[in-house]
């Protein structure tokens, strides 16, 4: 009897309309395979943001391998990550003035243009390492610049925050401006001993015209790059804008900045000759530690965590010595989701096509960052670890995060911790289990009487291994017809002590004239086959060549129960099935009207 591996997500993150609520399936197989499927949640309570990422690696049959020799496991490498940037807040406030020729030209010309420019260091903005550092900045001849996918050329300013593109704004004089021959739009990249030895990118409109007024303006806008060592903790990096000329501030206009949620922001103050500085003035959460629970409730399973320090790694957390880098970047397909990420809306932070990481101090483009965060997890975390040993429902691996050297009471802002488990099955493939997930992030916080507040905040993923999806319609698995998608196993030639398991049949109960949809992914090198059937006829098919995706659909008129079936021509694998229904444009069959005729007229049987 061959079992499958459902693994859904608490929060339903990647499936429309699912019930019941699952992402995938597997199938657990009579042999060794690599599963190489994963699964991640995302939450946040406005002050944390816990992500959590699961890798289901591998099956073993009769495993060899320490410590489950003897028995059957699946091997699992999960991450919780956390941060609390979700309270940044930024103040205006007048500075002196500052003022300083570029000459850069950034060849904006005409009439609500822009183009992207890089900026030499990584801007800090609304972010933090496993957020929104910046390497390139979108200009708009419009007066602002925005690090949102937008690239937006709008003319027509409007207050922040505002959660319509574009977002991740910083509106210097937003208002209808025009690069004419008499104007320019010029940017440097500087290192300026006289202002805190700092860098600085700075972008200036340069005698633009107002299209309402015709007045001509002039301002510019600074970022300024802050050393690692104080961007770390709380500090997000100064905006300065400075206005030498604005006229007579008679159109409409908008100035400041906002988040990439158009959720928070500042408005600012606009005049001729002053500069007007943007300042992070709040950031009072710190993530003090993390938690991967796992809980399980099954006579015929048990969890064993790895104590392998190569295995127990984080980044940001307290660490033993000796510890490295990951070189080979075990967490890495982990870490490959945007929910384990934390760049989705809902977790408060999020990584725009256009931006550029920071990781340990290194620079990297998107295609490269999930390599690189798995390389900085230091190894031999300093962590307590339990088992079903201790934990007989489970086990959990608690860490805490290092401080920043500010002050005792302030920790990080960013961290993940990795881990490896063992879910091991003792049954002779005949029983159903069920696994349980939790990522915890442990905060401080302080309200606006320096109280301290602890609390915590978690997201979670559930795993369960069901019996096979069956090899006949007799034995077909029941599934519903909403979009839903499913991984399991079929394969041919299966080398020993494998044995061959060529079909698997779904049972879906299709409504009235709607069309039966089914698409299916197979493995490399494999050649798996597509069927429809209504009732036992067969109604479509799709039987590409080998590796090739298949996909059919099917006009079931008088509804009824329906079969899919994926069939193994050459080869073996998991492959992914999505099957669902959608109404039909034809008319619903009359009342007590004849059934019409079967599509292809053949029955199998």
């Amino acid at each position: 009897m061959r079992l499958k591996l459902y693994i859904f997500s608490s929060l339903l993150s990647f499936i429309i309309l699912v019930s019941p609520a699952f992402a995938l399936e597997i199938e657990r197989p009579s042999n060794d395979i690599d599963i190489g499927k994963r699964v991640e949640s995302s939450d946040t309570n406005n002050v944390a943001s816990v992500g959590l990422g699961v890798d289901v690696q591998e099956y073993f049959e009769d495993s060899t391998f320490p410590p489950v020799e003897g028995k059957d496991y699946v091997k699992l490498r999960a991450v919780a990550t956390a941060n609390s940037r979700k309270v940044i807040t930024y103040e205006a406030s007048p500075v002196p003035y500052r003022w300083r020729d570029v000459s850069t030209p950034t060849g904006i010309v005409g009439d609500n243009v822009g183009d992207w420019v890089n900026i030499s260091h990584p801007f800090q903005f609304y972010g933090g390492p496993l957020s929104a550092h910046y390497q390139n900045v979108w200009i708009c001849s419009n007066g602002y610049v925005c690090f949102d996918d937008s690239e937006s050329t709008s003319s027509e300013p409007k207050y922040v925050p505002n959660p319509e593109k574009p977002n991740a704004i910083i509106a210097a004089l937003w208002t209808d401006l025009e690069v004419d021959g008499e104007a320019s739009i010029t940017y440097d990249n500087v290192y300026l001993p006289e202002y805190g030895y700092n860098y600085f990118f700075i972008v200036s409109w340069n005698n633009v015209k107002h299209k309402l007024t015709w007045e001509r303006l002039t301002f510019q806008l600074w970022l300024e790059y802050t050393r690692p060592e104080l961007a770390r903790g709380a500090i997000q990096h100064r905006i300065f804008i400075s206005y030498e000329s604005v006229g007579s501030l008679s159109y409409s206009f908008s100035a400041g900045i906002e988040d990439h949620e158009g959720l928070k922001g500042t408005f600012g103050l606009v005049s001729n000759g002053i500069t007007v500085q943007y300042s992070q003035n709040s950031n009072s959460a710190y993530i003090k530690g993390l938690k991967i629970n796992i809980e399980e409730n099954d006579a015929n399973a048990f969890i064993d965590i790895s104590e392998d320090e190569d295995h127990i790694r984080g980044y940001n957390v307290v660490v033993q010595t000796p510890t490295y880098s990951d070189e080979n970047h075990i967490y890495t397909q982990a870490l490959n989701g945007d929910d384990v990420l934390l760049l989705v809306g809902k977790a408060g932070l999020i990584l725009l096509k256009k931006a550029w990481k920071v990781v340990g101090g290194v620079l990297v483009e998107t295609i490269s960052v999930i390599n690189l965060l798995s390389y900085h997890m230091l190894s031999n975390a300093d962590a307590v670890i339990k088992d079903t040993d201790e934990l007989p429902n489970g086990g959990s691996v608690e860490v805490s995060t290092i401080h920043t050297g500010m002050n005792p009471d302030r920790w990080v802002v960013d961290a993940n911790i990795g881990v490896t488990i063992y879910w091991v099955l003792t049954d002779q493939n005949n029983q159903d289990h069920s696994l349980s997930i939790t990522a915890t992030a442990d905060y401080v916080m302080y309200d606006e009487y320096a109280n301290r507040i602890d609390d915590s905040y978690s997201t979670s993923v559930d795993l369960q291994v069901v019996r096979d999806a069956g090899n006949s319609f007799a034995s077909a698995r029941v599934v519903p017809a909403l979009p839903a998608q499913y991984g399991a196993f079929v394969g041919i030639t299966i080398p020993p002590p494998g044995t061959d398991d060529v079909k698997d049949f779904y049972r879906v109960n299709v409504p009235i004239n709607h069309i039966l949809k089914a698409e299916m992914t197979p493995p490399n090198n494999t050649n798996f086959d597509l069927y429809l059937y209504k009732g036992t006829y067969l109604a479509n098919s799709s039987t590409n060549p080998l590796g090739v995706p298949e996909s059919a659909s099917a006009l079931i008129y008088d509804g009824g129960w329906c079969y899919v079936e994926v069939r193994a021509q050459a080869g073996f694998g998991i492959y992914t099935l999505t099957i669902s229904s959608e109404p039909s444009s034809l008319p619903p069959p009359p009342p007590g009207g004849p059934p019409p005729p079967h599509p292809m007229g053949v029955e199998i049987s």
